[in-house]
């Protein structure tokens, strides 16, 4: 699956010159390149993401054409999502863009079913039984009826131009997988299928391992790969590198064995952004921190988002009922202002909806962040011990301002439930920003593809 991916990217993503947006049509309209772009350049403006795991990495793809997981975070269904959320609330760069973002869901779609791997799973995920085989099949059909419906700008049939490479992988493999499934299942040895066992990843990892341990030569003879061979059977753990092509799937060993355990990756160079305590509480000029601007309906929607992600984390290890329900109780006149709708829009079921207290402290501690980050200039320390002064000062000074309805009965001043859940989703939030503001302190383009013999060596 992994080489069809590749091919894809070739055939869709590199286009003959990079001022091209318009890639091809299908029956619902011109699929075009430059929503992907223009959702990269709004969330660098807003400073944060709708929900996807868009970087300049997937933009720059001309020196990562190789890399299978740039191809599947771009045409996923996130970037899907955000790109309809965005039409539907009218954003001018994002109108007329109905047939991309069904061609990106086709290919999600179609990778969950070549991708299988749980036996539990639900969905497109769900392994092949007896009893759902005709259900893929009629899903399968709708699949290659589309790609094949594909068309240039000039109505020329995809299939007989030289694009057609992508097709051609997905038609032949989507029919050879459900031909082994019809052919293993009526068999007595097997009572399900696996799509993703037929992948080659697997033989990917093992050549990415090999590649690690060659140093500076990416031509061995036998009695160099003879070497390898056994270093590679005598170490216990054997770590890929994050350059990789294949990204491995399962934590544990159950499935490939002691040999391709995973460990994080060591970065040289790596920037970090550090959370420092132990700094005495003083207050911060807050006054010209801008809270206003063209992109805020975006931001707070995004806000929002994380405020549901940050109380489902919390309720679990919250033990008082009183809390949990002024975290999530329902305000109308707060929903009212739409800033829930980017959660609605994505939600099939697991997201949580914050009450607006949770949302007014983690408005309030970005708040404090983007002090540090605009005017201090400082990307690399986040003092948590003067952002959590700021926001209690802000937001507990009057006690009808957050979780008004909250009265916990028998707590008392030094465990003050409503003090402490200001302190927890405070740092939490903390945590997710320090994680944000380090990805984009190291999101960089890889040079690896421009100068394979000078920079193959460096494991950039």
């Amino acid at each position: 699956m992994s080489q069809l991916v590749i091919t894809l990217i070739y055939t869709v993503y590199f286009l003959p010159f990079p001022a091209a947006y318009k890639i091809f049509k299908s029956k619902d309209g011109i699929i075009e390149w430059r929503f992907i772009i223009d959702l990269y350049k709004l969330q660098e403006a807003i400073g944060f993401r709708f929900a996807n795991k868009l970087s300049k990495k997937h933009v720059h793809f001309f020196t990562n054409k190789m890399k299978v997981k740039l191809a599947v975070q771009v045409l996923s269904s996130s970037v899907a999502d955000a790109i309809d959320w965005l039409r539907e609330q009218g954003a001018p760069e994002f109108q007329g863009s109905l047939a991309t973002t069904r061609f990106i869901r086709k290919l999600d779609t179609i990778f969950d079913f070549l991708n299988s791997r749980n036996p539990f799973a639900k969905g497109l995920k769900k392994p092949i039984f007896p009893n759902n085989i005709e259900y893929f099949q009629k899903k399968t059909a709708e699949w290659i009826e589309y790609l094949e419906s594909l068309v240039t700008l000039n109505d020329i049939s995809l299939l007989l131009t030289r694009r057609k490479c992508f097709i051609v992988g997905f038609v032949t493999t989507l029919r050879s997988v459900l031909q082994i499934s019809i052919d293993l299942l009526a068999t007595e040895y097997y009572k399900y299928i696996l799509s993703y066992k037929f992948s080659q990843d697997h033989i990917e990892f093992l050549f990415c391992i090999f590649r690690l341990r060659l140093g500076c030569n990416n031509n061995p003879n036998a009695l160099q790969l003879k070497y390898i061979i056994k270093k590679v059977l005598l170490k216990n753990a054997i770590s890929l590198s994050s350059a990789a092509n294949c990204t491995l799937f399962h934590d544990d060993n159950s499935e490939i064995g002691k040999l391709f355990s995973i460990r994080l990756p060591k970065c040289r160079l790596r920037k970090k952004v550090e959370i420092e305590d132990d700094f005495s509480d003083m207050p911060l000029d807050l006054s010209k921190i801008a809270t206003l601007d063209k992109y805020s309906f975006y931001r707070y929607n995004i806000l929002y988002y994380i405020a549901g992600y940050i109380v489902f984390k919390l309720i679990p290890f919250v033990e008082c009922q009183d809390c949990c329900s002024a975290l999530t109780s329902n305000d109308e006149h707060f929903y009212s202002k739409g800033i829930h709708s980017l959660t609605v829009f994505k939600n099939r079921g697991g997201l949580s909806l914050p009450s607006g207290s949770v949302f007014k402290v983690v408005e309030e501690t970005e708040r404090c962040i983007q002090f540090f980050v605009q005017k201090e200039n400082n990307l690399n320390k986040l003092r948590s011990n003067i952002i959590l002064y700021n926001v209690k000062k802000e937001l507990l000074f009057d006690e009808c301002r957050i979780f008004p309805t909250l009265d916990c009965a028998g707590s008392n001043f030094e465990r003050n439930h409503k003090i402490e859940l200001v302190n927890q989703i405070c740092k939490r939030y903390i945590k997710i920003r320090a994680y944000s503001l380090e990805k984009e302190l190291n999101d960089r383009v890889s040079q690896r593809n421009q100068r394979v013999k000078a920079t193959l060596f460096k494991n950039d």
